[in-house]
């Protein structure tokens, strides 16, 4: 009885600490995820809009061998939305574009010899601009300036020492959009349970 006690302990062990030597031996993570987007609507009110959308989230972490991780990441997206009213409105073209940059902290905790659990917090601060024409000649052209903190939780699957995919099912976050110009400050402070995934590699 004991003897398989201790025989089941050690393969625990064992299956715990593959992935954090290979975390150990490849001590820089660089991951991030790509989507695009297109939406397209059209009422009897509103008249028609289409809408195009790309997004990208590099990311480079350091890890050390207790499990802490401190990187770097930044947030980019472009937005594109085009509006065609009912006869009688002008038409609206608007052109949106986020650079946030900012720093993060988590903790890599193995599950196996093939997943893992990489909580990460981070802190960004960038900023935006966006561009609206109309066809009567009107532009509006104003800056934002952005500051953001989330705590996402990320589940790994590690198919080789060093490739990863990372899923995320949502984060908790705050973010804040002050727009030049404006006196109002929009702010959002909520859960996000939008499914992300991207890919990485270990050095």
């Amino acid at each position: 009885m004991h003897k398989a006690l201790a025989v089941v302990v050690s393969l625990l062990s064992l299956s715990s600490v593959a992935p954090a030597r290979a975390a150990e031996r490849r001590s820089v993570a660089v991951s991030g995820s790509l989507s695009a987007g297109a939406n397209e609507f059209q009422s009897a009110a509103s008249g028609e809009s289409k809408g195009y959308s790309l997004a990208a989230t590099p990311a480079v972490d350091w890890l050390f061998e207790s499990g802490l991780t401190l990187g770097v990441g930044a947030e980019v997206r472009w937005d594109r939305n085009d509006l065609k009213p009912p006869p009688g409105f002008a038409a609206i073209n608007s052109s949106t574009t986020f650079v946030v940059p900012g720093a993060q902290v988590g903790y890599w905790m193995p599950l196996g010899e093939h997943a893992a659990f990489w909580p990460t917090a981070r802190v960004s601060y960038g900023t935006g601009w966006v561009r609206t024409e109309a066809t009567d000649g009107a532009v509006v052209d104003p800056r934002a300036r952005i500051f953001a903190a989330s705590l996402t939780p990320s589940f790994l699957i590690l198919p080789t020492r060093s490739v990863f995919l990372r899923f995320s099912p949502g984060a908790f976050s705050y973010r804040s959009t002050k727009w030049e110009g404006f006196a109002a400050t929009g702010s959002v402070l909520g859960v996000t349970t939008s499914f992300t995934m991207g890919v990485g590699v270990l050095l």
